[in-house]
């Protein structure tokens, strides 16, 4: 899962304040096990706990709990499977912060779990989504910063180009057949052209990017993957 190098031990750091870790609590998660932590599940778009103590130990101690029972949890309604044809498919994506004294560890769910309709993951970006990112979604996306292909940086100025202008489809296309990709959402765009059009088209890339989180979530936000979700907690047996 994600979009780090496998074959090492990989690691990265940074100062950047990300936009999960402004999320806010969706609920917190009674937790008498481990008493010096606060344990919640975030209110973000994909599946993630936060884990806020001061004991170093009794995080990783946690944090080291959840990654087992997750390695092992299955939910066949959510189409979560631990492992297939000898392959295990649940991770984690783990990123720590340190403020004063307190530590603060947000762990992302993960599945890289394939099929026939999502040959590239069913919690990856699906097909619909792959003309604006269709590259591993690592931490850093994950935490809700995305990196975009260099293509976008060209293709979106085109786009703009194309809204101010009118321009018809076969006209740009004949330059710029790579545009093809992006017909439906210029459409959809210029329907609203009176607006700015580099802001159009950078909050269209910007919605299809929290869909692509959507995308990643285990436990989607409809009650199948609430109650997913709830068992998972249960499972977990941390009160």
């Amino acid at each position: 899962t994600g979009g780090s190098i496998l074959t090492h031990e990989h690691f990265q750091g940074g100062r950047h304040v990300f936009p999960m870790m402004k999320a806010k609590d969706a609920f917190v998660i009674p937790n008498s096990k481990y008493p010096g932590i606060k344990l919640t599940y975030l209110d973000f778009y994909n599946s993630a706990f936060r884990l806020v103590g001061k004991d170093e130990q009794e995080i990783l101690d946690l944090a080291m709990h959840i990654n087992d029972v997750w390695q092992k949890f299955e939910d066949q309604s959510a189409g979560l499977l631990a492992s297939s044809g000898g392959e295990r498919h649940a991770s984690l994506t783990s990123i720590v912060t340190k403020k004063g004294e307190d530590y603060t560890l947000y762990l992302i769910l993960r599945n890289n779990r394939c099929d026939e309709t999502y040959p590239d993951g069913i919690f990856h970006a699906h097909p619909e989504h792959h003309h604006i990112k269709k590259e591993g979604i690592g931490l850093i996306e994950a935490m809700g910063l995305f990196i975009l292909p260099p293509r976008l940086k060209r293709q979106s100025a085109l786009i703009s180009k194309i809204l101010a202008r009118d321009i018809p489809a076969d006209e740009y296309l004949a330059e710029h057949p790579d545009l093809e990709q992006f017909v439906s959402m210029i459409n959809e765009l210029k329907k609203r052209r009176g607006e700015n059009v580099e802001e159009l088209v950078r909050d269209a890339i910007s919605e299809v990017c929290r869909n692509i989180l959507d995308n990643t979530s285990v436990f989607k936000k409809d009650e199948v993957g609430k109650k997913a979700l709830a068992r998972f907690i249960k499972a977990l047996e941390v009160n």
